[in-house]
């Protein structure tokens, strides 16, 4: 008997048994074959998964395919089952002692600290030079966020970090630069003092409870030395947020004013401490108080002490904030 017919005929009296079961029998061949369940009249098509009996090696992924199959292979393997062995990472290119880290589809380079690239061909210095994105580490070992050649300082989003945070905290940086952060303010003192303050630009991008996104440029920036307090400066806004860091009362201004925190209060409002911990507002360059809190509580907390921009969506609360510089 032609095996074709043969094999035809046993897959219908499994059918016959099987009615109400979803089960595939499967084999390899390249006619049609019949599933259980399904109508076994002449020419009743089926789908025939030829991954059962031709399954891939060293944990690679079988894919049925129209005719057949293929398989996905895990790094270091090839071959139509993956089963040949070879090694990603014995002729890469990774350069300056960077690791070779095997991967799919090929493999990649773990760059040490002051390099970046593909390759970790290029010396990495700052953001603006190169214009990167993502996440890198300077020379000095200190990790660095960049979104397109600028210099991630402050990032909220969740309100997973505390940022009602002493002195020492402000000045050495919290959080972690895989999720909500600040990047210390000595980091940002040495990643800019080169630069004068009209080679230096801030933006900060905003979203409110309301699910409105605004930004706000000041095209001049800088933070002095810690023996200054750090002291900033910042002018010359342009957006859609609204100048609320020098556009509202004067004792609102913050250009020129030093940095103010929970334990050192170095702003100008007379007898109370902007940045104390019962007006849960974080630390911040204070004037006479502010109305550009982007450290303050994420959750509103009475009296309505929260994370806000004055002129943004009627000082709604924010959700969402990015702090970012870049030199020139």
């Amino acid at each position: 008997m032609n095996k074709a017919i043969f094999v035809a005929i046993y897959l219908c009296s499994l059918c016959n048994q099987a009615e109400n079961q979803t089960t595939y029998f499967h084999y390899t061949r390249s006619e049609p074959s019949a599933k259980a369940g399904q109508s076994c009249s002449p020419g009743a098509a089926n789908t025939v998964n030829d991954c059962v009996a031709n399954a891939c090696k060293n944990n690679g992924t079988c894919v049925d395919a129209i005719n057949g199959f293929y398989c996905t292979c895990k790094a270091n393997y090839t071959g139509a089952r993956c089963e040949t062995y070879f090694n990603q990472c014995k002729n890469s290119l990774c350069k300056n002692n960077s690791t070779c880290i095997p991967g799919d589809p090929s493999y990649t380079c773990k760059c040490p600290a002051g390099f970046a690239g593909k390759y970790c061909q290029t010396v990495f210095t700052n953001c603006w030079t190169g214009n990167w994105t993502g996440n890198y580490q300077l020379k000095s070992g200190t990790n660095v966020v960049c979104n397109k050649g600028w210099l991630v300082f402050q990032r909220r989003y969740d309100g997973s970090v505390d940022f009602e945070q002493y002195w020492t905290n402000y000045t050495q940086g919290f959080g972690s630069t895989t999720g909500e952060f600040w990047w210390g303010l000595e980091n940002l003192y040495q990643a800019t003092k080169a630069y004068t303050c009209s080679q230096c630009k801030l933006q900060v991008e905003l979203k409110s409870l309301n699910n409105i996104s605004g930004y706000a440029v000041y095209s001049n920036f800088s933070v002095g030395a810690a023996t200054d307090k750090y002291r900033l400066c910042v002018d010359g806004y342009s957006g859609t947020a609204g100048n609320a860091m020098n556009g509202l009362a004067s004792f609102t201004v913050i250009n020129n004013q030093r940095f103010t925190t929970r334990d050192q209060d170095h702003d100008l409002a007379l007898h109370v401490n902007c940045g104390a911990a019962s007006r849960r507002t974080g630390g911040w360059w204070f004037n006479s108080c502010s109305h550009t809190p982007l450290n303050g509580n994420y959750i509103p907390s009475p009296p309505n002490r929260y994370f806000y921009w004055g002129t943004f969506d009627n000082a709604t609360q924010l959700v969402f904030s990015k702090i970012m510089t870049r030199c020139a």
